[in-house]
């Protein structure tokens, strides 16, 4: 299985006396036995596996955990580079800024 972590923080992890680090931006390749271990892979009840992690403290941080593991994407096969390439410029006509006002003048007085 292939792990993706779309979230902006690492992750590390262990099962069965290994360690497994998924980079913030990158795709892993793990065992489907680690996905489930980790992250409740094909798991409906996720709520353990978010305890182990730490993301849950309290009942009320069972919504922010859950949208934390959302971060993460599973696949079968290696998944494509994320781009992040500019987009392209939509208008052809260039936009008039707003000209800057001139600052204040500062007058000592003895």
């Amino acid at each position: 299985m292939w792990v993706t972590n779309n979230s902006g923080h690492d992750l590390e992890d262990g099962y069965d006396g290994q360690r497994y680090k998924f980079p913030s931006g990158k795709s892993v390749e793990v065992p489907a036995v680690v996905c489930r271990h980790v992250f409740g892979f094909a798991d409906d009840d996720k709520s353990s596996y978010l305890i182990r992690l730490g993301w849950i403290e309290k009942s009320n941080d069972f919504d922010s955990a859950i949208k934390r593991l959302a971060e993460f994407s599973f696949s079968s096969e290696k998944p494509e580079p994320i781009s992040h390439s500019l987009s392209p410029v939509v208008d052809t006509e260039a936009v008039a800024l707003p000209k800057k006002k001139a600052a204040a003048s500062v007058r000592l007085v003895a």
